[in-house]
């Protein structure tokens, strides 16, 4: 039975006798409008429409003829993306796509960021060696991950230690000094006040810290004034800048976290890291410690 358009090309499309005139229905359609040209597009190895420049065909339907679609502007970057001159628009079309709720093309541009982020941390890790290499990153996780059992059962971080003699180097020593005074934040924030917790994250970390955990002190340093700023009684720009400026010096030796703050993106790893609270910001860099090497 033939009810549509579209099942007289399924029918013509396996036929020797009417491809010629399938050829030229499909030619008609792809140009008469975008919602066939979609169809046909979905369906081109089905329907056998190896001839057609779906390049040319997307750029009509779009630049010529100005069509805001969603769907077609991902088709179209993705069709883009085959030419290497004109990937800075591919992404464009991807980008429009995602705003208008493609949800292929929002999460297209999530993995490609991720892959971007990835590579860039390897990149980084490479040039460095890595700056906790000889440290036994196991041993520390599970230590991390016993702690977290022992608050849930309620354990008063604002003491939390460790056993120095289990450690045998002052690498690991100053990684567990660093995780036990972000927790020591955390507790008081949770159960003193914010600004108790701000202060002691002042006195632990100094302003302008060096060696092994630099970048952490100067982002929690920034996260500290981008806390301050916020609250309504303390609207200072002042107080913005100087948050910006401890981003920018841990995203000068490529922290990922303080890239992230500075820019305008939402995600990173796949979380809302902006908005997530002062605590949950403290865990999360003691939870992503050797993610971000």
């Amino acid at each position: 039975n033939i009810d549509s358009l579209f099942d007289l090309i399924q029918n013509w499309c396996i036929s020797s006798e009417f491809k010629i005139n399938n050829d030229y229905l499909i030619s008609y359609l792809i140009y008469l409008d975008l919602n066939y040209t979609k169809i046909v597009y979905k369906h081109k190895t089905e329907w056998k429409c190896s001839n057609i420049d779906w390049n040319e065909v997307f750029t009509y339907q779009i630049e010529t003829k100005h069509n805001e679609d969603a769907e077609a502007f991902y088709i179209y970057g993705k069709l883009l993306l085959t030419n290497s001159n004109k990937s800075n628009k591919a992404f464009e079309y991807i980008d429009k796509a995602a705003r208008l709720g493609w949800k292929e093309a929002y999460d297209f541009l999530i993995y490609r960021n991720k892959e971007k982020e990835t590579a860039k941390r390897q990149a980084t890790i490479t040039k460095s060696e890595g700056r906790f290499r000889d440290v036994d990153k196991v041993k520390i996780t599970s230590w991390i991950n016993h702690q977290i059992k022992l608050h849930e059962q309620s354990v008063n971080f604002s003491n939390i230690s460790y056993s120095p003699q289990d450690y045998s180097t002052e690498k690991e020593k100053k990684i567990l000094d660093f995780i036990c005074q972000c927790w020591r934040i955390i507790w008081y924030a949770t159960y003193d006040s914010l600004g108790k917790a701000s202060d002691k994250a002042l006195v632990y970390f100094s302003s302008n810290p060096t060696g092994l955990l630099k970048n952490e002190k100067l982002f929690i340093h920034g996260l500290i004034y981008h806390l301050i700023q916020k609250n309504p009684l303390n609207r200072n720009n002042n107080f913005d800048k100087t948050a910006e400026s401890y981003f920018d010096k841990a995203a000068k030796s490529n922290y990922p976290l303080a890239q992230y703050m500075l820019s305008n993106e939402e995600l990173i790893d796949g979380v809302k890291f902006k908005y997530f609270s002062f605590q949950n910001q403290i865990l999360f860099i003691i939870n992503h410690l050797f993610d971000y090497e």
